[in-house]
Order: structure tokens, then sequence, then C-alpha cells
């Protein structure tokens, strides 16, 4: 019993994992559509936000349904169930990640290039756009390690999701 009440801690976590970077990301990227009003742009902000919400989506339903059936993922004593591969899933995951990362820091670049004030200006201003480039280098390194078990799985993620986004990017997007 002590197995299983385990097992559903790591499956309930795991599931709000999967929307914890991305509600992040979302979050920067409204504020961008208040702060850059140029109407090309803010196009842009929006796939964005519809490529970051397909995407989130799409792995949550994933994720929840990782385990055919569902109570698989607690009870292996079911002899007919069956998993998705974990650890593919976990690449999917953060390579969209990285590509929305990559998105969301370029995109405000051509127009502070654009804005009249001096270079050292610009730099810090760019600088304080490339800031989320601090939680792309972890994202890009998740991917290496091999997932032995659902609970270093688990632990990677929720280590990754605290340090990483649960501290910065709360006070990052907060407008």
């Amino acid at each position: 019993m002590k197995r299983h009440s385990a097992n559903n801690s790591v499956y309930v976590a795991e599931n709000i994992y999967v929307w914890i970077l991305p509600s992040t990301k979302i979050s920067i990227l409204f504020f961008y559509l208040r702060v850059f009003p140029h109407e090309p742009m803010r196009f842009a902000f929006w796939a964005v936000i519809g490529i970051t919400t397909l995407a989130t989506v799409t792995i949550s339903v994933l994720t929840i349904f990782q385990c055919h059936p569902v109570s698989y993922f607690w009870d292996k004593d079911i002899h007919s169930g069956r998993c998705l591969n974990l650890n593919a899933l976990a690449y999917a995951n953060a390579g969209m990640s990285i590509i929305e990362d990559v998105f969301i820091v370029a995109l405000p670049i051509p127009i502070i290039a654009r804005l009249k004030m001096s270079r050292s200006k610009k730099f810090g201003i760019a600088l304080m756009y490339v800031e989320p480039l601090i939680v792309l280098s972890p994202t890009s390194s998740r991917p290496s390690y091999p997932c032995p078990s659902p609970y270093t799985h688990l632990i990677k993620h929720l280590l990754i999701a605290h340090h990483s986004t649960g501290l910065l990017s709360e006070v990052c997007s907060c407008p």
C-alpha cells in the first residue's frame, strides 16, 4: 500500500511539473505583448503563445495517459499494463522547451536594436531580456541523463523545476 501512495505522488508531481515552465513562459510573452506594441511582433508573440500552449497540452495528455491503464503507473501488478517510453517523453518535452526558449529570448532583440539610445543602454536592456538563457541551460542538459526509474525521473524534474523555474521564473515573469 505504501508503494502505491508514493507512486501516486510521483504521478501527480509529474503532471503538475508539465505546467510549471510553460505557464511562466506564457506570462513572459503576455508581458512582451504589453511592452512591445508593434503589430508584426504582437503576431509573433501570439504565435509563440499558441505553440507553447499546444505543446503543453500535448505533453500533458501524454503524461496523464503515459500508462495504459493509467493505474498501471502506480500498480505494476496489473499484468496487461504498459507505459510509454518516459525517456522519449522527456526528450520531446525538453526539445519543445528549448525551441520555445530560443524564440522567447530572440523575439525582443530586433526591437531593442532599433531603440534610439546609447549602445551601453541597449546592451543593458538586451541583457535583461536574455536572462531566460539561465533557464535554457538546465533545459538543454536535461535529456542527457538517462532515467532508470520513475523516481529518478521525478527527482530530476523536481530539482530542475524548483531551482530553475520555481525561483527565477516567478521573479522574472512578474511585471
